[in-house]
């Protein structure tokens, strides 16, 4: 929904609530920049309507609050109601929520912890506590001016000023990681939203008086009780657990009845998670060490008690504690204890980068031998590869004398032919049937191509050679069969280098696997 208020204009929305728009705007006259919470539809029918009782409870609580000029808490300028619509100016905030900036850094260093503490619980000591100073009303109280300082009052006795407290002292009743805004400018953070408070037993909001965000709520909020400033304890202890740990004691896992009974049986049953632990996972370091006083688990754990009885009576005890503890913290044993610590891990580091060390040199060493033993079957084959070019070349030599006889034959076959005798017929010697035929036609070119082919055929055992010939003369056609084969003797040889080459290949392939397998063992450790 876009802004349409005549004082302003709208530079972009800044988000939305059950009850309102919030958009970030500019003066028209004066030139200042503020954040506007608008009404939503219905429109509110005048002063009365019930929608802008609630909303102006909510600002003259927070323009009450504003009376110390507390610098955490956020500030608001004249409510009103304006065209049917409440709307109320407050301070734009540039930055992030809590919950987002945890997201994002995942760890929170102790000084900025700190200064959490200090920012954020002093703003609920000053609602819980101090707030009376700047509401109380004399004439009502019955307080006597100081006389050394106008400013004061005193305060006949302790009762008067517990009464006080507990009159005009507010409790929050929603505080949660969204409802804390941390600057961009500075880093501080500033307290919103006091829509649910409670101020002297009575709500601002009294329909929602009991409700707030579910993973932050008092374990007595799950039995309907009524928020009381010990609830507001509780909650501050979870914020804490959160900024120390960058997560909730107890987390609701999803929005349905068996998420919200599970996480309830949790908050009343189960004891809270170990601080110290979950900080040094979300710190992400091996060689954490616990950086804030060891007094923070136990004040923590106070404040999440299951029962109110058992928790701080308000922020400004916790406040107390805190710092208490954070005065008395040695940083010099801080530092001691992270120099043990490192020496400790370096030790270690040093350890294992020895065992590395001596892992490397034994396998180095196992590298080396294998390598050896690779070179040495590389030459071995390598000779035999010379060996096997020496029996190939007088293979092929035998091939070529042998292959005369059946070219001389075939020569006196021909001249048999011309001659026209029929006998030659039945000149040709017969041998086995062999696997490999050849077919020629001619005289020259029929020797030349006999040659050059029996040469080439380096993978068979045997040739043959087919003669079909046809002689224009007056005798029958004549063909001539020449068929030969290599002598066994030295198909014999020729089957024995072959399985020796084998035998080789597969052991100079075995030795080549075994030593990159070494190697990518050694790559690995």
């Amino acid at each position: 929904m876009s802004l349409n208020i005549k004082d302003y204009d709208e530079i972009c929305p800044l988000g939305s609530g059950g009850f309102a728009n919030v958009y970030l705007v500019r003066h028209k006259s004066l030139g200042y920049i503020r954040a506007l919470k608008v009404s939503k539809e219905p429109i509110i029918h005048g002063e009365r309507d019930k929608e802008w009782i609630k909303f102006f409870k909510e600002c003259r609580l927070l323009l009450q609050i504003g009376n110390g000029g507390h610098p955490n808490i956020v500030k608001i300028y004249h409510p009103r109601l304006e065209n049917n619509q409440a709307m109320v100016e407050m301070d734009y905030i540039d930055g992030d929520t809590l919950h987002d900036y945890i997201e994002k850094v995942r760890f929170l260093p102790f000084q900025e912890v700190w200064k959490f503490i200090q920012q954020i619980v002093g703003a609920m000591a000053y609602c819980h506590v101090d707030v009376y100073k700047f509401l109380q009303n004399p004439q009502q109280d019955g307080l006597i001016s100081d006389p050394k300082d106008g400013r004061k009052y005193i305060y006949p006795n302790v009762e008067k000023e517990r009464e006080l407290v507990k009159k005009y002292g507010v409790c929050h009743n929603d505080l949660h990681a969204s409802n804390v805004m941390r600057r961009n400018l500075d880093g501080s953070y500033v307290l919103l939203d006091f829509g649910l408070a409670i101020q002297n037993h009575h709500a601002v909001n009294s329909s929602n008086a009991r409700k707030g965000c579910t993973e932050y709520m008092a374990p007595e909020k799950y039995n309907q009780d009524p928020p009381t400033v010990k609830s507001d304890v509780y909650s501050l202890g979870v914020l804490l657990f959160k900024v120390l740990t960058g997560t909730v004691p107890f987390r609701l896992k999803e929005e349905s009845p068996k998420g919200e009974s599970d996480f309830w049986q949790a908050v009343l049953h189960n004891p809270v998670p170990d601080i110290l632990s979950l900080r040094k996972k979300a710190s992400g370091d091996i060689t954490y060490v616990r950086d804030y006083p060891e007094e923070f688990d136990t004040i923590i754990n106070k404040c999440l008690s299951k029962e109110p009885k058992n928790r701080y009576s308000n922020a400004k005890e916790i406040l107390l504690a805190l710092e208490s503890a954070y005065n008395s913290y040695d940083t010099s044993k801080h530092l001691e204890d992270v120099n043990v610590e490192l020496s400790n891990q370096l030790t270690l580091a040093y350890d294992r980068i020895s065992e590395q060390d001596a892992s490397s040199i034994e396998q180095e060493k196992k590298i080396s031998t294998l390598s050896s033993e690779l070179e040495s079957s590389r030459n071995e084959a390598q000779q035999i590869e010379r060996v096997l070019k020496t029996n190939k070349s007088a293979v092929r030599k035998w091939k070529i004398l042998s292959i005369l006889i059946p070219i001389i034959f075939l020569a006196l076959s021909i001249a048999f032919v011309t001659t026209g005798s029929k006998s030659s017929d039945n000149n040709s010697g017969r041998v086995a049937v062999v696997d490999s035929t050849i077919s020629y036609v001619g005289n020259k070119e029929i020797i030349e191509k006999i040659v050059h082919d029996t040469i080439q055929v380096t993978k068979r055992d045997t040739v043959k050679i087919t003669q079909k010939d046809t002689v224009k003369v007056k005798v029958p056609v004549i063909e001539t069969k020449i068929e030969y084969r290599i002598p066994q003797n030295v198909q014999n040889e020729l089957n024995q280098l072959r399985r020796e080459i084998s035998n080789l290949q597969t052991k100079v392939q075995n030795e080549r696997a075994r030593a990159d397998r070494a190697v990518e063992l050694a790559r690995k450790k």
